[in-house]
């Protein structure tokens, strides 16, 4: 793992989220829960309990049917800016930052690993049994209509014969990565902004099980190919409006 990592003054990241999936003989009851409550408030004053859904889809000949099943309660707790939240849920302990990021070698790793020592403490957590580390990139183009291969690597899969670069463009791709890890990339045009507007969400998941003592070492294995993968979508003309550093 020699890749060094290319950081930027003005990186796009609309949202980091890391969601840790426990390993619990049953899921933590609201009761529960309302235990960290108190442990979170210096840096976490704005707490609310909130109702987790899950949306069902049953597609049949000529027909299709949702519905929503209610999947326990959660805690959510913001800090007084509201950029920082940690969520606890009946099996899954969730850690987001909102712009501005600070970084990962800098703040949100240990932030994460903050958050999970303070949560392991009150419910002795068995083990892990998945890690999802997620970035969500919102990245303004500063001219209309987008020139593909100006700004990205990558772009709509269209013969080069068609004249024009579509304007509307969406993608969900599903990628095995070594060590066990999978990535899920979608990458599209936000549409209805007043401004051409990128969406490059990336998701890199670790699906074994993992021991306690692990968790920082898995937190930077999945960490790690969210840079290659970014980078890998960037020309050097897209690279500079984030300002390298």
């Amino acid at each position: 793992m020699s890749h060094r990592p290319q950081k930027y003054k003005n990186p796009p990241i609309q949202e980091a989220v890391c969601e840790i999936h426990l390993a619990l003989p049953n899921p933590l009851t609201p009761e529960e829960i309302s235990k960290i409550g108190p442990v979170w408030k210096a840096a976490y004053p704005n707490q609310q309990s909130v109702e987790e859904k899950v949306l069902r889809v049953e597609i049949a000949l000529g027909s299709s049917k949702t519905s929503e099943e209610p999947a326990g309660r959660k805690l959510v707790a913001r800090s007084a800016d509201g950029r920082d939240i940690a969520q606890m849920a009946p099996l899954l302990l969730a850690v987001n930052r909102l712009p501005p990021y600070a970084g990962w070698d800098e703040s949100f790793r240990s932030t994460i690993i903050e958050r999970f020592g303070e949560a392991h403490s009150i419910f002795g957590f068995g083990g892990i049994s998945n890690v999802v580390l997620r970035y969500i990139n919102r990245i303004e183009l500063p001219e209309a209509p987008i020139v593909w291969d100006k700004w990205f690597k990558a772009g709509p899969p269209l013969p080069k014969s068609l004249d024009g670069d579509p304007q509307i463009f969406q993608s969900h791709s599903q990628l095995q990565l070594s060590g066990g890890m999978t990535a899920l990339i979608n990458f599209g045009v936000l549409q209805g902004a007043p401004i051409p507007i990128v969406m490059l969400d990336i998701s890199v998941v670790f699906g074994a099980t993992v021991p306690i003592e692990d968790l920082r070492s898995t937190l930077d294995k999945v960490h790690f190919p969210h840079n290659v993968l970014f980078e890998s979508y960037l020309t050097d003309s897209l690279r500079s409006i984030f300002h390298p550093i």
